[in-house]
């Protein structure tokens, strides 16, 4: 599992990096020298060669080494209820997945065009794949992505993913269960029971209606600017911006969950004609570039964008 991307970076970072590398390192054990250089080559065989950074680091058994160390230092607590709980997370981190991290990576190497590639990778237990944090990181296997086909063509960045957010919502509801205090416990169950109740929107619903794939992505209009207000010089010009974000999605909950609130707060709401309406929400808030949230459901896609037009862009893309 990798990421990568080409960013400008300062020597004064990398070296930031390289510090804080060091001092978060623990003493770990010396392990089988066989399976350590397995882990080395498996690791740096998905980086890049040659340039201004390379970490390579094996990390297996250094953070349940180092969660049972903060364990047993917090455990020191005269208070046995806070001791009991804090017993309870190493098995809570073990069952999410946190402990299947065997080993990360990371190399930057300068491009002709003044930016950096930079690469980072995650070594984990294969056996790991269908644990919550996992899941909830990167989804169970690799797949195209339907979602890339909704990025409209003045798109200058993109954040893209498999991440099923149902499994985070899981670690955060079994979390509550088992650190949470009966009292504090019950009031969550009672805030999530009433926005379905008030405001029509069922949190397991929506969750459990994401289907694995999502993205996020920044426009920069080829036409259109706005000014940015430069001090005491003339105001620059730049060019206009639009967010939009996209999220496979199994059934309506999401679209209708989001509408319903929006009613219930009485906002106006304005749906454009059309094969597939786009709802946009009337804020009456003063910004420096266009902004009027917008949402349509396309297929199996909820789009929710800065504007209407970068919805329709998205649809028509």
């Amino acid at each position: 599992m990798y990421c990568r991307a080409a960013l400008k970076v300062s020597a004064g970072i990398v070296l930031s990096v390289c510090v804080a590398s060091l001092y978060a390192a623990e003493p770990v054990k010396a392990g089988d020298p066989a399976a350590s250089q397995a882990r080395f080559k498996t690791i740096s065989d998905n980086l890049d060669m040659g340039g201004d950074l390379l970490v390579v680091a094996n990390v297996e058994g250094a953070l349940q080494e180092f969660i049972d160390n903060l364990v047993a230092l917090a455990g020191m607590s005269p208070d046995a209820k806070v001791q009991a709980k804090i017993r309870k997370v190493p098995a809570f981190l073990q069952k999410n997945g946190l402990y299947a991290l065997k080993g990360i990576g990371m190399s930057l190497v300068p491009r002709g065009d003044g930016l950096n590639t930079i690469k980072t990778f995650l070594n984990r237990d294969s056996a790991a794949v269908d644990l919550p944090l996992w899941r909830g990181i990167f989804g169970k296997e690799p797949a195209d992505m339907a979602c890339l086909k909704y990025l409209p063509d003045d798109t200058v960045l993109v954040r893209s993913g498999r991440g099923e957010l149902a499994h985070f919502w899981q670690i955060a509801r079994s979390a509550g269960q088992e650190f949470g205090e009966p009292a504090g416990i019950a009031a969550f169950d009672a805030g999530v029971a009433g926005l379905s109740t008030n405001f029509g929107v069922d949190l397991d619903k929506m969750f459990a209606s994401a289907a694995g794939e999502a993205f996020i992505s920044l426009q920069l209009s080829k036409t259109a600017t706005i000014s940015v207000p430069a001090g005491t010089n003339a105001p620059l010009q730049v060019a206009q911006p639009t967010l939009l974000i996209g999220i496979a999605v199994k059934d309506a909950s999401v679209p209708k969950g989001i509408e319903n609130a929006l009613q219930k707060m009485k906002l106006p709401l304005l749906k454009t004609e059309g094969a597939i309406p786009v709802t946009s929400i009337s804020m009456g808030i003063p910004a420096p570039f266009p902004f009027q949230p917008a949402f349509a459901m396309d297929s199996s896609f909820f789009l929710f964008g800065s504007t209407a037009q970068v919805v329709t862009d998205a649809m028509k893309a």
